[in-house]
């Protein structure tokens, strides 16, 4: 499995335990109050034990109980294609949902207030640090 990060509201890139770079306490908030602290991120979308991929599901109506983790992925990426895992009315309602999101948000304040529906950008060198060149560097 390859390595997921963001950059936080701040503008920070989000690292990881892989990286040659420091890390630092990222805070992934829900819209309703929750907060999950992660100091030492692994690079896998779990903050705090939750995963990131999960409570996007869960805060866009999918029931916890299911393994959500591949409909979260198709939520962020806008991705309706079907990987052979859903049930067609599963994904018919993910394509009436896709544009009416709400997003878990990643950032260095651990009581953030703002936007849920615009979400964090990736980070185009995966949490490996600046000097990260793509695979084939390492």
């Amino acid at each position: 499995m390859g390595h997921f990060s963001w950059i936080t509201k701040e503008g920070e890139p989000i690292y990881h335990k892989d990286s040659d770079e420091d890390l630092f306490t990222v805070y992934m908030h829900a819209p309703d109050g929750r907060r999950w602290e992660e100091k030492n991120y692994a690079g896998l979308g779990i903050f705090g034990g939750k995963d990131y991929w999960q409570l996007l599901a869960e805060l866009n109506g999918y029931p916890s109980e299911l393994d959500c983790r591949i409909i979260g992925m198709m939520i962020f990426y806008k991705d309706c294609s079907n990987p052979g895992e859903l049930d067609p009315p599963l994904l018919d309602e993910l394509k009436k949902r896709r544009d009416l999101i709400t997003y878990p948000i990643l950032t260095t304040k651990a009581n953030w207030k703002g936007d849920f529906t615009i979400s964090n950008e990736e980070d185009p060198k995966q949490g490996f640090g600046p000097l990260y060149d793509g695979p084939d560097t390492w």
